[in-house]
């Protein structure tokens, strides 16, 4: 793979673009190399213009200082990606109290480069992918979340990482870590799954077989607020792309338990319960009626609509409980 630039330390112009640009005028300089040969290209069309043309020969000490400043401004992407690959040669043998500052390190490098698709697809191909399960399997919870974080940035949005990792059996290490007790590793597991199944069918279905939707719940119910929001989130996402999904989520009680959080202390997540609750209920008269068997759930909805109204910190939640008054108990509303 070509290198890529780095971005330049010393300002590089050439001597006629200098000698006639305006002086109070800033000049952007290029930072890749497609940046590059278009600044090299304009300035050979304005050259090419009327009038003499500035070019001459370059003098040897002005071309060697130009090679090297493209060769400075040059990385090997790839060759850094495997020396941080090297770096976890011995990560089996953390200790959940071991000092893991190497290994963060080469993550956040990794991660750096790899939300690139190309990049990501060459990370698999040069073995990247190994260090994933001995990471997620690790001790250490540091290690747990930073592995789920970069599964996460590699299948977002990728077709290929996906099916990679699912071929490599990561949804069986995810979905049980649904439960684990660190709630940072928990919402980048979420992350991680949600990158992984997201407009992937056989994703989804894998994830289903695994009881993956009994799995999650536990996160949508602790009082976490991030596990919460990310759950919701995740839910209503995978409700859009698959309406049987629907029908799976409310076979297992969510909507009973979405409408006891709500009728809880007001929470940031409470919009994103409710944005679930929405899609549950909508063009469904069994959700509908589950959320009529709570009795006391239409006077909570107009009274939140009364404390929210007119409130810019309060926006969302007023829209959703206006939507969710008039779907579930329309009469009057």
């Amino acid at each position: 793979m070509p290198g890529v630039l780095k971005k330049p330390q010393q300002s590089l112009m050439l001597t006629s673009e200098v000698e006639n640009a305006p002086s109070n005028q800033p000049r952007q300089q290029p930072t890749s190399l497609e940046g590059l040969l278009r600044f090299a290209v304009e300035a050979t069309r304005r050259e090419d213009g009327a009038g003499p043309s500035n070019f001459a020969p370059m003098e040897e000490e002005k071309r060697k200082f130009l090679e090297d400043a493209l060769k400075s401004m040059t990385i090997d992407v790839i060759e850094i990606l495997v020396n941080q690959i090297k770096t976890f040669d011995n990560v089996g043998n953390v200790s959940e109290v071991d000092d893991v500052t190497e290994y963060i390190q080469a993550f956040e490098t990794i991660c750096d480069y790899v939300d690139n698709i190309d990049i990501a697809n060459d990370f698999y191909k040069i073995g990247g992918f190994s260090i994933i399960r001995p990471c997620l399997e690790s001790k250490h919870s540091e290690l747990k979340l930073r592995a789920a974080d970069l599964l996460a940035e590699l299948c977002q949005n990728n077709i290929f990482c996906q099916n990679v990792a699912i071929n490599h059996g990561f949804l069986q290490i995810l979905v049980p870590m649904l439960k684990e007790t660190d709630f940072n590793v928990v919402a980048k597991v979420i992350y991680a799954i949600s990158c992984i199944i997201r407009e992937n069918p056989p994703g989804l279905h894998l994830f289903d077989g695994l009881q993956g939707f009994e799995n999650i719940k536990e996160p949508l119910l602790n009082m976490d607020e991030r596990t919460r929001k990310k759950s919701a989130f995740l839910l209503v996402a995978l409700c859009n792309m698959d309406g049987n999904i629907k029908e799976k989520i409310i076979s297992l009680d969510y909507i009973n338990e979405i409408v006891t959080i709500l009728m809880n202390e007001y929470q940031t997540s409470f919009e994103d319960c409710g944005m679930l609750l929405q899609t549950l209920i909508e063009d469904n008269e069994s959700g509908i009626s589950v959320c009529r068997g709570h009795e006391e759930f239409e006077e909570f909805l107009k009274n939140h609509i009364e404390f929210t109204e007119n409130k810019d910190e309060y926006i969302e939640a007023n829209a959703i409980y206006k939507n969710l008054l008039r779907q579930i108990f329309p009469e009057g509303n």
